[in-house]
């Protein structure tokens, strides 16, 4: 009996010790490293899931909701101009400080009829001038998506503006370079660079925020006498 239960034994034993070596190379071959013994890049990996700038170009300026932000842009001479700006739809407002102090200069602008209003509300009197007459470049978020060449676009990194997480991407510029920061959650430029002939110019879309716009922001207030700038040149001509 003792040595039909040692046979017995020595055979559980076995069975066992080939099943944990038939596991433990059935664990081996479902290890996610690679054959060098390291995990694999999982950088690689992310970037594979980063859509291409045509994607979140084309996603951006299908958007329908208004949106706000200071619009600074820094000259190769480290000066800025500075605007506050509104957008909804084909309407603009824009505040700029008034050089001469006081109140900011306002300024309306309707892209359907191709017609700015600038004003100064306290002088209760605006201009309203075509776009073509002008010589104040009002530039939108959505300007800078549909001058981009996406399809040439290259994701080189991820990045932060102002808390917002952006997806970088180096773009090609006429005599010179560029990069555009773009807002994952947003699909809107927040930063873009330009460097032509050794001089950068930087666009920023600071403290960005999308949503709903009054309608009223994009009226000329009640009371504000309009003076129609192209029919004066006319008179003059």
């Amino acid at each position: 009996m003792k040595t039909k239960n040692r046979r017995i034994f020595y055979g559980v034993l076995i069975a066992l010790l080939s099943l944990i070596v038939i596991m433990g190379g059935c664990g081996g071959g479902g290890e996610s490293e690679s054959e060098s013994g390291e995990p694999p890049d999982q950088e690689s990996e992310s970037e594979s899931l980063i859509p291409s700038a045509e994607e979140l170009i084309a996603k951006g300026l299908s958007s329908k909701e208004g949106y706000s932000y200071d619009y600074v842009v820094t000259m190769p001479d480290g000066s800025t101009l500075a605007h506050k700006m509104w957008v909804k739809e084909k309407k603009m407002r824009s505040e700029m400080e008034n050089p001469q102090g006081g109140d900011p200069i306002l300024s309306i602008v309707d892209l359907d009829k191709q017609i700015v209003y600038m004003m100064q509300p306290q002088m209760n009197q605006a201009i309203a001038l075509s776009l073509e007459n002008s010589d104040t470049e009002y530039t939108s978020p959505k300007d800078y998506l549909s001058d981009a060449d996406d399809q040439n676009m290259i994701f080189v990194r991820k990045d932060e503006f102002e808390g917002k997480k952006c997806l970088v991407y180096e773009m090609p510029v006429e005599g010179g370079k560029g990069e555009m920061w773009i807002w994952e959650e947003g699909s809107m430029p927040l930063k873009v660079v330009t460097t032509v002939d050794g001089e950068t110019v930087t666009a920023e879309f600071r403290n960005f925020t999308m949503g709903e716009l009054e309608d009223s922001l994009f009226e000329i207030p009640a009371g504000v006498q309009v003076m129609d700038m192209d029919e004066m040149m006319k008179s003059f001509s």
